[in-house]
């Protein structure tokens, strides 16, 4: 089967920050660990995954202000450091995406943070990031209509 390569990109970034967040692996070894045990190969543009894979993880990296926004957001029931390690780094690719991948549509960091949830997370995951990313993208709606 052929996947996609940003999906599977997104799915080694899940690795690179998962090892970092939960098992305290250092950033660098922890992405050359993930790019090279990734099966990029199954995707229809291996290099593009590869590249992908690099600037989600980087990104994340280099925007902190992504954990305010998930502790902003998160429920008082769930708060930022009692959120599962996956429900965590999903959140942070898929908020990463819709602020700062201009090629990606909000609808599509979605949906695919929701594939990711499905995959690789406990039960109930799914509906809490939908439901956070939900509240995320109307609040971000509602200050593009004040201020413009």
């Amino acid at each position: 089967m052929v996947k996609k390569a940003r999906t599977l990109a997104r799915e080694a970034a899940l690795n690179v920050l998962y090892q970092v967040d939960g098992c305290g692996i250092p950033f660098d070894e922890a992405l050359l660990t993930a790019v090279s045990n990734a099966d990029f190969e199954k995707t229809t543009n291996p290099a593009a995954a590869k590249e992908y894979t690099r600037f989600l993880t980087e990104g994340i990296r280099e925007h902190k202000e992504i954990d305010k926004v998930i502790m902003d957001f998160a429920s008082d029931e769930w708060p930022f450091y009692r959120l599962p390690v996956v429900d965590k780094n999903i959140l942070r690719i898929a908020i990463f995406e819709i602020d700062f991948s201009e090629d990606v549509d909000d609808a599509v960091a979605v949906d695919e943070s929701l594939k990711l949830a499905d995959k690789f997370a406990g039960a109930g995951s799914a509906r809490f990031i939908n439901g956070l990313l939900a509240s995320y993208l109307k609040s971000k709606s509602n200050n593009d209509e004040k201020e413009s």
